[in-house]
């Protein structure tokens, strides 16, 4: 299962590295410019992404607006629960699932799963 992160935030990017180091059913990319994020999404193949929403330059939105056809789900990060950005979020059709940060292990390895089965 090929998996793309991507969040500005480079220690969240360590956190999910550590994360994923042992799990060997994913072979994942991490990425903190979502710039690059928007290019592996054109160019690469990939079954999940875990997408930071709150980004400074492009947020997730904004990435997601930018490539019309993601077929892997996706699944948004994002520490902050205001009702205007789950609003949002819920209101994407691209968007599947929120992960909310600081995020788990354990969540990350089951939503994968998952996705998998």
């Amino acid at each position: 299962m090929k998996v793309l992160f991507i969040d500005d935030t480079v220690d969240n990017l360590s956190l999910f590295k550590i994360y994923m180091k042992n799990f060997d059913e994913a072979d994942c990319t991490f990425e903190s410019d979502p710039r690059k994020g928007i290019e592996h999404i054109l160019t690469d193949t990939f079954d999940i992404i875990f997408l930071d929403i709150e980004m400074p330059e492009i947020d997730g939105f904004q990435v997601l607006d930018s490539v019309d056809s993601i077929k892997a789900p996706i699944f948004a990060l994002t520490a902050h629960l205001s009702g205007e950005i789950i609003n949002r979020i819920k209101e994407h059709t691209k968007i599947q699932g929120v992960v909310h940060k600081p995020v788990l292990k354990k969540n990350l390895i089951e939503i994968i799963k998952n996705e998998a089965s």
